[in-house]
């Protein structure tokens, strides 16, 4: 009997002096996030948490990071509240206990992406510019730094500030260069973004040598299926810009029935959307109004069958095809998709995201169209204001509402005004492609030309628009 009670007295002690197994945890945690078994690790998260707190108390580096986990699981069930909630706990805690932890890095550049998501631009630089902080403290040769200098680099590319993102996309590029890591996936993925952001400048000739660089990389490495496709659709997407619609058609084409054949997972069906909308996009350019709408239509139909209800995609699907209705006139048609694309927008990005802006700037030029003026004004002023906030004044998207304002009130027969409007998206797109003959400056050359011959100015109108067609010949050859 005493040794019975002894063995259950050493049983109890071993027990009592167990120490849960952290890393254990984390990696249950991770294979369930792998294969998106939210509930179960949510459970995992915050079993974590308990023992955490029990075993370590508060101030623990695995406290700290429970809390995080947490948010995450509640990001992807797209509860805002708690997921910042947890966020911000995390951090609060990584600050005061663990501030140079690669997991408080990770934690700050989580809430850039959020904030980003979002149009909120300026919190998200913040966050970013936290996350390169802490991570340039352990040296800057470190492909997490890297990657931290690459997600900064996007959001100055969003907002436009291309040289900024220019200098930040070669610092991570040197980065790898230097680990000897110039043929590693990785280093691909930032010569593609330093072309996507060489496209925005509208240097689309070193844009498409890189382009054509990443994909000959592709073509002999072992990238994922996935990644090739990515990267000849962006291709595709240059080709448009330069206006280069038959070699951005073929490119497409050849895609779609690369897929087609391929599909198997989510991400492929989404990128196959992308493909869809944007051959649905070329038709609608060159007036091919049966042929876009069928696009859109195929596009609209497998993301509405793949994304969540309020997806981004499903939005700029619809919006689409409320331009296309507004072209044919069609314009009840147009203000239904206008108006469901408004809505999606407002809860998937927020009233201060630029693509919110988009919407009412689509519906302010809905209602010129129909006549009411004071309503279009509304809705065009509210549309700038938004992505002059997001964006700032030098951005194309402020250019481009500034344009849309101008024809409200060219339409109305206030030409000041719309000169004025004209003048200032000219100045911003010749200050972004610095004076170079660009298609958005041939564009707003033309808008203007058109609207000195509306007010009898005819050698000025003359002068623009034969400057306006000139830029044209030169970019689509």
């Amino acid at each position: 009997m005493n040794k019975i009670l002894q063995i259950i007295y050493i049983l109890a002690c071993v027990n009592l002096t167990a120490q849960t197994d952290f890393p254990v945890l984390k990696q249950q945690f991770l294979d369930y996030r792998k294969a998106d078994k939210q509930d179960s690790a949510l459970l995992i998260a915050r079993k974590m948490n308990q023992h955490a707190i029990k075993e370590q108390t508060d101030t623990s580096y695995w406290y700290a990071l429970s809390l995080r986990y947490q948010g995450n699981v509640y990001e992807t069930r797209e509860d805002d509240d708690s997921t910042l909630f947890y966020w911000l706990k995390s951090l609060d805690y990584f600050e005061k206990y663990h501030p140079n932890s690669d997991d408080h890095a990770t934690g700050n550049s989580s809430l850039g992406i959020y904030y980003k998501k979002r149009g909120l631009y300026k919190l998200a630089e913040n966050y970013y510019l936290l996350a390169a902080k802490i991570r340039g403290k352990s040296g800057a040769m470190n492909p997490s730094y890297a990657s931290t200098l690459n997600n900064l680099s996007s959001l100055y590319n969003a907002v436009g500030l291309y040289d900024n993102a220019m200098e930040l996309v070669d610092s991570s590029i040197n980065i790898y260069s230097n680990l000897h890591s110039s043929d590693s996936t990785f280093f691909i993925l930032e010569l593609n973004s330093k072309a996507e952001i060489l496209m925005n400048k509208g240097e689309y000739e070193n844009a498409e040598k890189l382009y054509q660089y990443c994909i000959a990389y592709c073509n002999k490495e072992s990238c994922s299926f996935l990644r090739k496709m990515r990267f000849s659709k962006d291709l595709a997407e240059l080709y448009l810009k330069q206006g280069k619609y038959a070699l951005a058609e073929t490119n497409l084409l050849i895609l779609d029935s690369l897929l087609s054949l391929k599909i198997k997972n989510f991400d492929l069906y989404q990128l196959l959307g992308e493909i869809k909308y944007t051959r649905g996009k070329i038709k609608s350019i060159k007036g091919q109004f049966n042929e876009a709408k069928h696009f859109y239509d195929e596009s609209l139909s497998i993301r509405r069958m793949y994304l969540p209800k309020n997806h981004p995609d499903i939005a700029e699907s619809l919006n689409s095809f409320g331009i296309l209705h507004a072209k044919l006139g069609e314009y009840d048609l147009a203000h239904s998709y206008y108006e469901e694309a408004l809505n999606i927008r407002k809860v998937a990005l927020g009233e201060n995201h630029p693509d919110y802006a988009e919407s009412l700037n689509s519906l302010g030029s809905l209602n010129i169209d129909l006549g009411d003026y004071k309503l279009a004004e509304s809705l065009q002023l509210a549309a700038l204001e938004i992505r002059k906030k997001a964006l700032g004044e030098d951005h194309s998207g402020y250019a481009l509402n500034l344009s849309s304002l101008g024809r409200l009130y060219r339409t109305k027969g206030d030409y000041v005004k719309a000169e004025g409007c004209y003048k200032k998206s000219l100045e911003i797109r010749f200050k972004i492609h610095k004076g170079e003959k660009h298609d958005n400056i041939a564009s707003s050359t033309n808008l203007l030309g058109y609207l000195y011959f509306l007010m009898g100015r005819y050698s000025e109108s003359e002068t623009l628009l034969l400057d306006s067609y000139r830029m044209k010949r030169i970019g689509y050859n």
